[in-house]
C-alpha cells in the first residue's frame, strides 16, 4: 500500500470511530431509548463570499453537532433506515423505496422498511486517474469513503441516462457487507431530444436563443415519441431494481426567472407567440389568448414584469405558466407509469425563482411524488419558503438534489483554484466547507418536510479552462479526500436520526 494510501484509510478509519467507537450497525434496537441525550448543538462563527471576486467577506453563523459528543445511534437497515420506527400513511409499491411519515415528517421508507433519510452525493464514476490501478481499486475507496462519512445513496455520472446506468458500479452500491447504498436516474428526456432529433423538426429550435425555452419542445408529436420510447427503454432496466431511488426528471428548465425578460429562463406568453408559425407551442400559446378574450397585439408589447402588471395580465402569465407546467409533469407521470409502476416520481430539480413558483411548484407535487429542488443562494434553509412550500404544495415532501460551497484554501499540484464555476457561495476553508454543510442540512432536517439530499457533487471540477474551476467535491481533481470537509459532513450524516429526534420533540 503507497502512503497515500495508507493516509487516506487511517482518515476514514477515524472517521468511523468518530461516531462513538460503536458503528451504527453495533447498536441493538430500543425505541424506547432517547438518541437525543448525547447529541449536543453548538454554534460557530463564520465567513462566506456570494462570488469569488468579492472584496468583502460576509459574517454568518452555522450550527453545527459538536465533536465531542456520542449520541447513540439505533438499530438499521442495510439501507441505513431506522428499524425502531415504523411509517404511517406509506405510498408506494412493497419491497422497493417508498414514503411515509412519522408524525408530521416525511421520511423515505426503504425496501426493508426502514425509516430513511436519504443522504447522497452525485457524479459518482471511475475517473480513469493514474491515482488508482484500477476501476475496482477506485470502487473500493470511494465506497469505503461513503460509507466512513454516512452516506447511504450515490447517483452516477452522465448526461443521458443510459450513461448513469452504464456507470453503475456494484461496489459501491454495495459498500459491505450488509450495507447498501441506493440510487437514482436522471432522464433527461428534453436535453436528449434537443441533442438527437429536434433538428428534424419543421421550425428551428435553437438553445442557444434566450426567446427559446426547451419546454417549447413539449407539445411536439416527435418529442411524445421520444419521450415514450427512450423512457420505455430506460425503465426495462431498472423497473425491478430495489436499489433504484426513483426518477428524475430534467435540471433546472425555465419555468420561472427574472422580470419576464428571457425566454429561456421563464415561461412567457409572448416568447411563446413570437415563436415560428410552424412550432405547436405557438399554436397553443395562439390557442390560450383566444379562450382568455386575450388583446394578442397588447400581449406582445410586453418586455418586463411592469408591463405585464400594468396591462393587468398577472393573472394571465400565472395560468399560462401553470398549464404548461402540468403538461410538462403529466407526460412524464404518465409515460413513466406506463412501463413502470414500482418507482417514485421525483421532479425537475428546480432552481433559481423556479423553486419559489407556486404554479410551478403545485403542478409538480401533482403528478411527482417528490418535488426536487437545487437550493442555492441561502446559507441557512428559509423556514418561511419551507411552510410556503409546504402549503402550495399540499404538504408533499421535497429532496434538494443540489447544493454546495466552495474553499478558496483549495489548490491544484500548488495552483489555486479559482471556483468561477457553479452556483455555491465561497468560503475560507474545507473546514468552513464543513460548517455550511452541517448548518444547511440542519435546517432541512428542522423542515419536516425534507426527505433527504444528494450533495454536488463528489468531485472537483478542475480544468485548463480558466471559468471551469471550482471546489465543490468530497474530493479534490486528483480524487483524494478534502479531510476538513469530511469531517463536518460525517460529523451531521452519522447523527441524522439523533437530530431528527431532536427536531420532533
Amino acid at each position: 500500500m503507497n502512503l497515500n494510501c495508507f493516509i487516506i484509510s487511517v482518515a476514514l478509519l477515524a472517521a468511523g470511530l468518530t461516531a462513538g467507537c460503536a458503528t451504527e450497525h453495533d447498536i441493538e434496537s430500543d425505541h424506547k431509548k432517547d438518541f437525543t441525550e448525547r447529541l449536543v448543538l453548538e454554534t460557530r462563527t463564520g465567513q462566506y463570499k456570494e462570488k469569488p471576486g468579492d472584496t468583502e467577506w460576509t459574517e454568518t453563523t452555522s450550527r453545527i453537532v459538536s465533536g465531542s459528543c456520542r449520541p447513540e445511534v439505533p438499530a438499521l437497515t442495510a439501507w441505513g433506515g431506522r428499524k425502531d420506527l415504523t411509517a404511517t400513511d406509506i405510498e408506494g409499491t412493497d419491497g422497493y423505496f417508498r414514503l411515509g411519515r412519522v408524525g408530521r415528517r416525511w421520511v423515505f421508507v426503504d425496501p426493508e422498511g426502514g425509516v430513511n433519510i436519504i443522504r447522497g452525493t452525485q457524479n459518482v464514476a471511475y475517473p480513469e486517474s493514474s491515482r488508482f490501478a484500477s476501476a475496482d481499486d477506485w470502487a473500493a475507496e470511494t465506497a469505503e469513503l461513503l460509507l466512513a462519512y454516512g452516506f447511504n445513496h450515490a447517483d452516477f455520472t452522465g448526461v443521458r441516462p443510459q450513461y448513469q446506468l452504464n456507470a453503475r458500479n456494484e461496489r459501491i452500491l454495495n459498500p459491505a457487507e450488509g450495507r447498501k447504498n441506493s440510487h437514482s436516474v436522471a432522464l433527461n428526456m428534453l436535453r436528449s431530444f434537443m441533442w438527437d432529433d429536434a433538428r428534424n423538426l419543421p421550425w428551428t429550435y435553437d438553445d442557444t436563443d434566450r426567446d427559446m425555452n426547451r419546454l417549447n419542445l413539449i407539445f411536439e408529436e416527435r418529442y411524445e415519441t421520444y419521450l415514450d420510447e427512450k423512457t420505455r427503454e430506460i425503465c426495462a432496466q431498472v423497473a425491478d431494481d430495489p436499489y433504484m431511488l426513483g426518477y428524475q426528471l430534467d435540471n433546472e428548465l425555465g419555468f420561472r426567472g427574472w422580470d419576464y425578460r428571457y425566454g429561456n429562463q421563464d415561461v412567457l406568453l409572448h416568447k411563446f407567440l413570437a415563436l415560428p408559425d410552424a412550432a405547436a407551442a405557438r399554436r397553443y400559446a395562439e390557442a390560450f389568448v383566444v379562450e382568455k378574450g386575450l388583446n394578442r397585439s397588447e400581449v406582445m408589447t410586453v418586455t418586463k414584469t411592469a408591463d405585464v402588471v400594468r396591462l393587468g395580465l398577472s393573472d394571465a402569465y400565472d395560468e399560462f405558466r401553470s398549464r404548461v407546467a402540468e403538461k410538462y409533469y403529466k407526460q412524464y407521470h404518465d409515460v413513466i407509469r406506463k412501463y413502470d409502476r414500482n418507482h417514485l416520481i421525483f421532479g425537475s430539480r428546480l432552481h433559481s425563482n423556479g423553486k419559489y413558483d407556486r404554479q410551478t411548484l403545485q403542478a409538480c407535487a401533482k403528478y411527482c411524488d417528490v418535488v426536487t429542488i437545487n437550493y442555492y443562494g441561502v446559507w441557512t434553509p428559509e423556514a418561511d419558503f419551507l411552510e410556503e412550500f409546504r402549503s402550495w404544495t399540499g404538504d408533499r415532501p421535497f429532496f434538494v438534489t443540489e447544493f454546495y460551497v466552495k474553499g478558496e484554501d483549495a489548490n491544484y499540484d500548488g495552483t489555486p483554484y479559482n471556483n468561477l464555476s457553479g452556483g455555491g457561495w465561497v468560503v475560507p476553508s474545507q473546514i468552513a466547507r464543513g460548517d455550511f454543510y452541517q448548518n444547511f442540512c440542519l435546517g432541512l432536517l428542522e423542515a419536516d418536510n425534507c426527505a433527504g439530499w444528494t450533495y454536488f457533487a463528489y468531485d472537483d471540477a478542475f480544468t485548463s479552462t480558466a471559468d471551469n474551476n471550482c471546489n465543490r467535491g468530497l474530493v479534490s481533481a486528483k480524487f483524494y479526500p478534502w479531510l476538513g470537509f469530511l469531517e463536518g459532513v460525517g460529523r451531521l450524516n452519522r447523527n441524522v436520526y439523533a437530530v431528527m429526534d431532536r427536531f420532533d420533540k
